[in-house]
């Protein structure tokens, strides 16, 4: 006795008043299930799955944007079905970086998403630092990039000295710290003195900055006192002058 139901066809044979099924063939795939049962297996729920259902085995994808984590043929064994694979969820693409490289080694699939275990790593332009350092490798996982965001942020480089400063007159200026690798770098204090008979003039002490300028920015003087002496004859020869000239301005006026 032969009964047609739907696509599928069940032949049976009765003997002795028992229906047997000696054959069974499944025509389509039953889309969109999550589910599968063979005659001595319970159901199964796989998410996001396509099925395809035969008397003791099913074959096993995936629907769009997700991956098949497992074998796609399982088998109902002992009244279960070995082994369970699962689909996963593929990831879309990831950020890419403003001021620097980013790098797959996986193409993307025909719409645009990557596979599990896809690698990107992560690189700055010349001139840039990537932050945070452990955002460099970022791998796809069930749907999510690992790993914080990368970001490139511009260097600024910071001298690690200051130029050494000119000699000054009639002085000099020793170091406060004895570094020959680097005489002048960063936090170096140079300490000024005039030689004997000169006075300085600003302040003493000089301090090498980060920014690679020294602080203060002026270097001191050293200049002479002016004897007091030279200074009266000075303004004896002034007071001269002008009694001279009040002299002639008088002999003009009087017609000496």
């Amino acid at each position: 006795m032969i009964f047609i139901k739907r696509n599928v066809w069940f032949i049976s044979l009765a003997i002795i008043g028992k229906l047997f099924c000696h054959h069974c063939v499944t025509g389509e795939a039953l889309f969109n299930t999550t589910e599968f049962q063979s005659e001595n297996c319970d159901h199964v729920r796989i998410e996001n799955a396509v099925l395809n259902v035969f008397e003791h085995r099913a074959e096993v994808s995936c629907v769009r944007g997700y991956d098949l984590e497992g074998p796609k043929d399982v088998k109902c064994f002992n009244g279960q079905w070995s082994p369970t694979p699962r689909c996963i969820p593929m990831c879309i693409a990831p950020l890419n970086l403003e001021n620097g490289i980013l790098t797959l080694n996986e193409v993307e699939d025909s719409e645009g998403n990557y596979h599990k275990g896809t690698l990107a790593t992560y690189s700055c332009n010349k001139g840039y630092t990537l932050s945070p350092p452990e955002s460099k490798f970022r791998v796809c996982e069930e749907g999510v990039w690992t790993g914080p965001t990368a970001k490139c942020f511009k260097i600024h480089q910071n001298p690690t000295e200051c130029n050494r400063p000119p000699e000054i007159l009639n002085g000099y200026f020793v170091s406060e710290r004895n570094d020959q690798l680097n005489p002048f770098g960063v936090g170096q204090r140079l300490h000024y003195s005039c030689k004997e008979g000169y006075i300085l003039k600003g302040s003493p002490v000089q301090l090498c900055l980060e920014s690679g300028n020294w602080s203060p920015k002026i270097q001191p003087t050293c200049w002479k006192p002016q004897i007091v002496m030279r200074s009266s004859k000075r303004r004896e020869s002034s007071s001269c002058g002008w009694l001279s000239y009040i002299l002639w301005q008088n002999i003009k006026k009087y017609n000496f």
